[in-house]
């Protein structure tokens, strides 16, 4: 279980998660800077779930800033588009 959390305060934004790495019997603690990430100073990702799709949306992220977006459509349609590079990603090493 991965836990990311954030609390808003008057004046600042606070966002934590926890340090754990792990696939089923393996286990990596203190692993810092994946689960959370700053992708541009308007913009803080964390993370839970697969590491290898973590690490794929931050590599789409290098080429496709969030930080244009400034509603809910254009957060859904970015992962959208998303969605769509990384099974292109995906069917491009099948075929090879």
């Amino acid at each position: 279980m991965s836990v990311v959390a954030v609390k808003k305060d008057k004046d600042k934004i606070t966002i934590i998660a926890d340090s754990q790495e792990s696939f089923g019997d393996s286990l990596c603690k203190n692993v810092s800077g994946f689960k959370l990430k700053r992708l541009s100073n308007n913009v803080i990702c964390g993370g839970a779930g697969n590491a290898h799709i973590l690490s794929l949306f931050y590599a789409y992220n290098e080429q496709n800033s969030l930080d244009d977006i400034n509603n809910l459509s254009g957060i859904v349609e970015y992962f959208k588009e998303f969605n769509l590079w990384v099974k292109d990603i995906v069917m491009e090493f099948i075929d090879d």
